[in-house]
């Protein structure tokens, strides 16, 4: 996965904690309060180098 998103953007779809692990950027839907979405992003490096600190 890796090898293939030197050359492409990849857009994977899953709950599986390996493949999140591998990701740069997480974009995620939560809902608070019924009826109400909320998309939601974390910029892994990012969020890294916050929790460091």
């Amino acid at each position: 996965m890796r090898s293939l998103s030197e050359k492409t953007q990849l857009i994977v779809i899953t709950h599986n904690k390996i493949t999140m692990e591998a990701a740069d950027i997480l974009v995620g839907v939560t809902m608070s309060e019924p009826g109400v979405s909320r998309m939601v992003a974390v910029d892994v490096e990012q969020a890294v180098q916050m929790a460091a600190n």
